[in-house]
């Protein structure tokens, strides 16, 4: 455990803010990645909050990152899309359950070198791809237009999003729009800027 060697004087502080910055972040991220897997809001918050507790009692890392994403949420709304009428959040359970039991195994079995099988090309389109399919799966949320369709399909989703677009809620997108101007902003600014230092903290 890491805790009897932990320098109280020098990282408490400092652990302190990023805790309040994580969290600041994880919570609506948490929220984002149960809508995208399908399930309720509140699981959403016991992903992120548990792994990372759990983490936390047993060893530190400055770079390993625990809890949902974006790709893993994405999966899991697929699978639950074949269980429409039953307990979706049981069912996320059962196989999130699975999914750690195949992950322990192969962690056991030191099967880690598939991952160098894979060519960089392949991962990098697959990543892109996912990219893709989280961004027009979202563009009804961003715009506030109801899902009149039960389809992950990128062609069903654009077809009902450009059928229904008369529907949009304006408030709801200049909301959306304004927050990607925000995120985007603050990144161009800090590229345009790289010697000013509180911008190493937005």
């Amino acid at each position: 455990l890491w805790l009897p060697t932990y320098n109280w004087r020098k990282n408490l502080i400092a652990d302190i803010v990023a805790g309040i910055g994580i969290g600041c972040m994880l919570i609506p991220q948490a929220l984002a990645y149960a809508l995208l897997a399908g399930v309720s809001p509140e699981v959403g918050l016991y992903t992120s909050l548990i792994p990372v507790l759990i983490f936390g009692c047993l060893t530190t890392s400055h770079h390993v990152s625990f809890g949902p994403d974006a790709l893993a949420s994405l999966l899991v709304g697929l699978y639950m899309e074949k269980h429409k009428g039953k307990d979706i959040n049981q069912m996320a359970s059962v196989y999130a359950f699975m999914v750690g039991a195949v992950l322990t195994a192969m962690g056991l079995f030191r099967v880690g070198f598939l991952d160098n099988i894979l060519s960089r090309p392949l991962l990098s389109g697959f990543v892109n791809a996912v990219a893709v399919l989280i961004i027009v799966l979202q563009l009804h949320g961003l715009c506030g237009i109801t899902i009149h369709i039960h389809s992950e399909s990128v062609k069903d989703r654009l077809t009902d999003f450009f059928t229904h677009l008369n529907e949009i809620e304006w408030k709801t997108f200049i909301l959306a729009l304004l927050c990607l101007v925000i995120l985007f902003g603050v990144r161009i600014v800090r590229l345009l800027f790289p010697n000013v230092n509180f911008l190493k903290y937005i």
